[in-house]
């Protein structure tokens, strides 16, 4: 019988079999943010109340937009 190990991304649970990839894939992921801006529409258009934007900005000080569908 052979022992297996893996290792698992914590961040999207991707699974490896060298800990050096699982290092650099979890490295990769941008997880120090700050929302900085959000955008809603009034209860007339949008009864769910969720934002339809939202600016996030990352540790290197770029800023991303998420729009919603």
């Amino acid at each position: 019988m052979k022992e297996l190990s893996k290792y698992q991304c914590e961040y999207c649970q991707t699974d490896y079999m060298k800990k050096i990839d699982c290092e650099r894939c979890e490295k990769n992921h941008k997880v120090k943010l700050n929302i900085k801006k959000t955008v809603y529409l009034p209860y007339g258009m949008d009864v769910v109340g969720y934002p339809v934007r939202i600016n996030i900005e990352f540790e290197n000080g770029k800023t991303i937009t998420y729009k919603r569908e």
